[in-house]
């Protein structure tokens, strides 16, 4: 049944129809304020890496009911992520994830410093390992420090461990994406992308860690990525 143009419901839907734009238009969860104000939240910006196969020198030490152990970690990843937004922001997670040659995406560990991170990169190796301080440039930390003010940074490292199948390859040479999430269903996903730079601008590195005093002898301790000693405790279930 069509009906005509003076049909009481279709005259009723003319007259509310203006009412309905106008209340649904400055509603903030109308989709006319979603298509006029589209833009993302934040802006992700890498700052310095380092990193490369799995065995770089640098290890995690964390602690199992078998003891500490240590899980390498293939890549230090150093972020900037900026509040766009004109309102105070809260990121309650991020998720790093790597693709692979079916263009898919994997998760990738974001490693805690837990027990500590060390190098081992001198010529003893793990019988000489040597604490390092990040002096809260730790940037799961910083975003755990409550909201980010409208248009401020929030900056740190990230401590991350690839997939197995990942191991043996260049981090530094993988695509990478990151997921903030506000804790409330809402996303946001950005490609993991280098500081925009003048080709001859010279990069300021301005991100950096130290080495304490604190020196171990970690040679007895084993060596085991996080996922993987998960995926062992869960074939022993």
């Amino acid at each position: 049944m069509i009906l005509s143009k003076q049909h009481p419901v279709i005259k009723l839907l003319v007259t509310l129809l203006p009412i309905l734009v106008a209340v649904g238009a400055y509603s903030r969860d109308s989709i006319f304020v979603q298509l006029l104000t589209s833009k993302s939240t934040y802006s992700v910006v890498r700052g310095t890496a380092i990193g490369g196969k799995e065995n770089t020198g640098f290890y995690r030490a964390y602690a199992t009911p078998l003891g500490t152990l240590l899980a390498p970690i293939q890549m230090f990843l150093y972020l900037h992520i900026r509040n766009d937004s004109d309102f105070d922001q809260i990121i309650e997670g991020l998720l790093v994830e790597v693709q692979d040659e079916d263009k898919t995406w994997e998760p990738v560990n974001s490693l805690m410093i837990g027990y500590g991170i060390y190098s081992a990169r001198s010529i003893e190796g793990l019988k000489e390992s040597t604490l390092l301080d990040f002096n809260e440039e730790n940037l799961v930390d910083n975003l755990g420090k409550g909201k980010i003010h409208s248009k401020d940074v929030v900056s740190g490292w990230l401590f991350l461990e690839f997939p197995r199948e990942f191991r043996e390859q260049n981090a530094m040479r993988q695509t990478l994406k990151i997921t903030l999430f506000s804790g409330f269903g809402e996303q946001e996903t950005h490609l993991i992308q280098p500081a925009i730079l003048h080709n001859d601008a010279t990069q300021t590195n301005a991100a950096s860690f130290g080495a304490t005093k604190i020196k171990k002898d970690l040679s007895n301790l084993k060596v085991l990525a996080e996922k993987d000693y998960d995926r062992l405790n869960k074939q022993k279930k």
